[in-house]
């Protein structure tokens, strides 16, 4: 999953960050008595390029459901310290009757591909038309070609 940060937004995140880190390694070095600048040059990355991991957690998305043709799915927009995203926030769908709702995951294959959606062995493309089927033991997917 992708998130676009605005280039003003990270540059301003970096600083603080490098201020906050040296600052807390003049902090230990005074501590462990050993020069600053020594430290730093062992601690901070000597690169120009850093490795950036987000891990993408159920409870930073947004809850609210959204309808996909003939299926209801989650948003799953990114939130921060809320369970609805800006869209969702003050207008949202619900769900009427949430004990018939069946669990659907959703099938990643080519990009130029329409979104499928697997339920048990069945696969369905959003419009609730039965397009094909997997096996789980080998991993395997056909899909069933219509003529028209």
């Amino acid at each position: 999953m992708e998130y676009k940060v605005p280039r003003v937004l990270w540059e301003n995140f970096e600083a603080v960050l490098l201020a906050q880190s040296k600052k807390y390694i003049e902090e230990l070095a005074t501590r462990l008595k050993v020069p600053a600048k020594e430290l730093q040059k062992r601690v901070m990355p000597s690169t120009d390029s850093i490795k950036v991991l987000l891990q993408e957690s159920t409870e930073d998305i947004c809850k609210a459901y959204i309808q996909h043709d003939k299926f209801t799915i989650f948003c799953r927009k990114p939130v921060i310290n809320a369970r609805f995203c800006s869209e969702h926030c003050h207008n949202r769908m619900m769900l009427v009757d949430t004990d018939k709702a069946i669990s659907i995951q959703r099938i990643k294959d080519r990009d130029a591909m329409a979104p499928m959606w697997l339920i048990g062995d069945d696969i369905y493309h959003s419009n609730g038309e039965l397009v094909g089927k997997i096996n789980h033991d080998t991993q395997k997917i056909k899909i069933f070609i219509t003529c028209k």
